[in-house]
């Protein structure tokens, strides 16, 4: 039995073909929301799609109709994606999830119908005091499933998913989603290195490596004085000459990461407890600050790290489970 899955994001989307569970090929383009964004359709989606759907069937010799399902998640299913489906409204879990999935054709991808499973937004009012427990995700949802399968426990725990836009995901007792917080930590870490002041200290790039001793001075720093001051502090000492350049870039990460693990022990969002362990997953850079800085100011915490070979697809394991919550895989 094969099936395709589809995961775009706001920059990328990742084909995956998979057969009896297994991932056994991918194709990525270039192509996501933003694309939608700028030129006002969403062609370039369905074209960079078709392309990788076309591609992953080809190099295995295969035709659409040995294909039993396709199925779609992230932002694929909001405004800017395919096709809209609305939120659903946390906790919920795979079945909650399956249960509001859409399906449509799009022949210009493929001739049966693609199912979308739909994103996950907190329970709270749009109030002037409730502001900080509001959130959004699309995609995240079907990862964080996929985790919880993988590690097999169903304890409460909060799952983070590092990358442009962080997402911490709050799994309950029942091992249902109960919420998330967002953050802009990749996104500002890459905005810094690259398009500011900075720029020239950190010569527009991210450090090969992580220097634990200059990331918790980082972290420090923003804890006692501030984010910006310590962003800026990178400059002053890049001009003192003594540092290396991962020693520099890692203390503009410790500066910045240390913020979000700010966020989420404190996000009315999530109400995390420090008895709840807590799952890193990827092995990116700042996925290895998160571990690092974690272990390093908060040994207390069960901290786990799940390693990138894992979780790289565990989108389309998470949406495939969601289809057989759905009685559409057996």
């Amino acid at each position: 039995m094969y099936v395709v899955t589809i995961d775009t994001g706001t920059t990328n989307t990742r084909v995956c073909l998979w057969q009896d569970g297994h991932c056994i090929d991918s194709e990525k383009r270039a192509v996501g929301v933003r694309n939608t964004s700028i030129d006002g359709n969403n062609s370039q989606i369905v074209q960079g799609i078709g392309e990788a759907f076309g591609q992953v069937l080809s190099k295995h010799q295969l035709q659409q109709q040995d294909v039993s399902r396709v199925l779609a998640s992230g932002m694929i299913t909001s405004n800017l994606g395919l096709l809209e489906v609305p939120h659903v409204v946390a906790p919920v879990n795979a079945q909650i999830l399956a249960d509001k999935m859409q399906s449509k054709t799009f022949s210009q991808i493929c001739d049966q119908p693609i199912w979308f499973v739909p994103g996950v937004k907190n329970f709270a009012a749009a109030t002037a005091d409730n502001w900080e427990a509001m959130d959004v995700m699309r995609g995240e949802e079907v990862e964080a499933l996929a985790v919880l399968n993988e590690i097999e426990t169903h304890g409460p725990m909060l799952i983070v998913l590092p990358g442009s836009h962080t997402k911490f995901v709050a799994i309950n007792e029942d091992a249902h989603i109960s919420g998330c917080c967002t953050t802009l930590a990749g996104e500002l870490t890459a905005v810094v290195t690259s398009d500011t002041i900075l720029s020239s200290s950190l010569d527009k790039r991210f450090p090969a490596k992580i220097d634990s001793e200059y990331l918790v001075l980082g972290a420090k720093s923003a804890k006692s004085v501030g984010l910006t001051r310590s962003l800026f502090s990178v400059r002053v000492l890049e001009q003192s000459g003594e540092l290396a350049h991962h020693q520099l870039g890692s203390f503009l990460m410790g500066a910045i990461v240390s913020t979000d693990i700010d966020a989420f022990m404190n996000s009315s969002a999530l109400n995390y407890e420090k008895s709840h362990p807590v799952y890193v997953c990827g092995d990116s850079l700042l996925a290895q600050a998160f571990s690092q800085l974690l272990a390093e100011l908060y040994p207390e915490l069960a901290t786990h790290t799940i390693a990138e070979t894992k979780f790289s697809n565990f989108a389309g394991a998470g949406s495939i489970g969601v289809a057989r919550a759905a009685g559409l895989l057996n």
